[in-house]
C-alpha cells in the first residue's frame, strides 16, 4: 500500500504527513502559508479618529453633521476604535445607563473622551468626572468648531469645561478641603470686600477693566489690583473663573 494520497487531479499527490492543519493551508512542496490577518483600516496621518457613542438617531445625527466636513477628524465604528480614538457621548442627561457605559468605555478611562450634553445636576457632574470624563460641551453650545475643538482637546488628554463647571469643581474642591481640615475658611479671607465685589459683578454683566473704572471712577489699575487679589485668594486662574466662583458661592 502506498503511502500517498491522491486527491482526484492526475500528478497532484499529498502526502498524509502535510495534511493542512486548522487555519493553515499548504502548498505543493509542503510549505505552510498563514492567511493574513485583518487589519484596522488605515488612519490619515493627522486625523483624530472619533466614535460617537449614541442611542438616539437624532443626537448622533447633529454629532455627524458637525464632525464629518472636517478634515482633521475621521469617523470610525466601535469595532474599529483604537487607542488614540476619542468618543464622543450626545446625551440628554447622563443617567445612571449612561454613566454605566462612560465607566465600561476604554476611551473614557483614558481621558480621551467628550461628554455632550443639555442638562448636568452636581452629582452628576461629580460621577461623570469621576469616570474620566474630561471635555465637556453644552448641547446649545455645539457648532462644529466648537465641537472639533473638543475632540481635538480630548485627543490630547487636556480638559475644557464650560465656565460654571468650573464654578462648580473649584466649590466642590474647597468643601473637600474644608471637610478635611475639620473648618471651615471665614471671614475676609473668604469673602470679597466691596470694591472686590463691585468689580466682579460688572465683570459678570461682561464689561471690561476699563469701563469698569469709568463706573466705579476709579482707575484701571485700581481694577486690575482688585481682581487680582481675589484672584489670589480664592485660587483661581482668570476673571471668568473669579465671577463663577463669586456665583456659586453667592456673593453675587
Amino acid at each position: 500500500m502506498t503511502d500517498s494520497v491522491f486527491n482526484g487531479v492526475a500528478g497532484d499527490v499529498i502526502s498524509p504527513s502535510h495534511h493542512a492543519l486548522p487555519g493553515r493551508r499548504r502548498t505543493l512542496d509542503g510549505a505552510s502559508m498563514t492567511p493574513p490577518v485583518p487589519t484596522q483600516p488605515s488612519l490619515e496621518p493627522g486625523r483624530v479618529p472619533v466614535v460617537i457613542h449614541a442611542d438616539d438617531p437624532v443626537l448622533r445625527a447633529g454629532i455627524v453633521h458637525c464632525l464629518t466636513p472636517c478634515p482633521t477628524v475621521e469617523l470610525v465604528d466601535d469595532g474599529d476604535a483604537r487607542y488614540e480614538t476619542v468618543a464622543v457621548f450626545p446625551v440628554d442627561t447622563p443617567d445612571e445607563a449612561v454613566k454605566a457605559r462612560l465607566r465600561a468605555c476604554g476611551q473614557v478611562e483614558a481621558g480621551r473622551a467628550v461628554l455632550v450634553t443639555r442638562t448636568l445636576m452636581d452629582a452628576d457632574f461629580l460621577d461623570v468626572m469621576g469616570a474620566g470624563v474630561r471635555v465637556i460641551v453644552r448641547s446649545h453650545d455645539v457648532s462644529p468648531g466648537r465641537l472639533v475643538r473638543a475632540v481635538t482637546t480630548a485627543a490630547a488628554g487636556h480638559g475644557d469645561l464650560p465656565e460654571d463647571l468650573v464654578g462648580r469643581l473649584l466649590l466642590h474642591a474647597a468643601s473637600m478641603r474644608q471637610t478635611a481640615t475639620g473648618r471651615r475658611a471665614e471671614g475676609p479671607a473668604s469673602r470679597p470686600s466691596p470694591r472686590e465685589l463691585a468689580v466682579l459683578r460688572h465683570i459678570s454683566e461682561g464689561f471690561s477693566n476699563r469701563e469698569i473704572a469709568d463706573r466705579l471712577a476709579c482707575s484701571e489699575w485700581a481694577v486690575g489690583r482688585s481682581l487680582r487679589q481675589v484672584m489670589d485668594r480664592w485660587g483661581v486662574r482668570s476673571r471668568e473663573h473669579a465671577t463663577a466662583y463669586a456665583i456659586q458661592a453667592g456673593h453675587i
